[in-house]
């Protein structure tokens, strides 16, 4: 039987997926996006832009599948660029 290194069983953990977020911060008119984020749930990628750009009023991460166009490239496309 494998055990990790907790001493869990290895069956027993969940497997860990690794995801993509749109971090936004709360601003007077709404949300700002601030950036694209690779995290295993929406708490953690808010910690890392946390820590990259520093505390907000709020924040939230909204889910981005993985075969979505990244921020940049989706941003010049919806201006016709």
């Amino acid at each position: 039987m494998n055990t990790s290194e907790d001493g869990k069983k290895a069956e027993e953990q969940e497997p860990r997926v690794l995801s993509r977020w749109l971090v936004s911060f709360a601003c007077e008119n709404g949300w700002y996006p601030v950036g694209e984020y690779i995290a295993l749930d929406a708490s953690s990628a808010i910690e890392r832009a946390v820590e990259i750009l520093g505390p907000g009023a709020a924040y939230q991460a909204e889910l981005i599948p993985w075969d979505a166009l990244p921020l940049s490239k989706a941003m010049l496309r919806a201006r016709g660029n």
